[in-house]
């Protein structure tokens, strides 16, 4: 075998071996917890950006996934959801926000104040494992422990 075969082969078990424990860590990881890590992180930099750059923003949240949202001088401008959930994730405690008879307001809004709307996120995965996060709008996000 000479050197370029051995490290041909030395470099496709290492890209077998990292896909393999990816796919073990995600498995592991059960639905409710991996979504609710995933809108806890997506959460904070929205209220960040808002805070930051002055601007109000949102997000959309839908059975396909998470959407972003910010607000533009001719109105909302929501794009289409950038990764689908793991499991059922469903929102409470929000009014439908109706501008001109459509859905063109985000479900939650970050002003640049830090506040933001309040609501109760479920996670759920079909079984028994159901995780939640909430905020009433003033004191930010309260999500359960893992």
């Amino acid at each position: 075998m000479t050197l370029i075969e051995l490290l041909v082969v030395t470099t496709v078990l290492s890209v077998l071996a990292v896909g393999a424990s990816l796919t073990a860590i995600r498995n592991i990881t059960p639905a409710p917890d991996a979504d609710m890590a995933w809108f806890r992180t997506q959460f904070d930099t929205q209220r960040n950006l808002a805070i930051q750059g002055r601007a109000t923003r949102g997000l959309r949240i839908t059975a396909q996934g998470l959407g972003f949202a910010r607000r533009t001088a001719t109105g909302w401008q929501i794009n289409a959801p950038t990764r689908a959930w793991a499991g059922k994730v469903t929102i409470a405690n929000v009014e439908p926000r109706l501008v001109a008879g459509s859905l063109a307001v985000p479900d939650l809004i970050m002003l640049a104040t830090g506040q933001s709307s309040a609501f109760d996120v479920v996670f759920t995965d079909g079984a028994a494992s159901t995780r939640r996060c909430r905020s009433d709008g003033w004191t930010g996000l309260t999500c359960d422990a893992k």
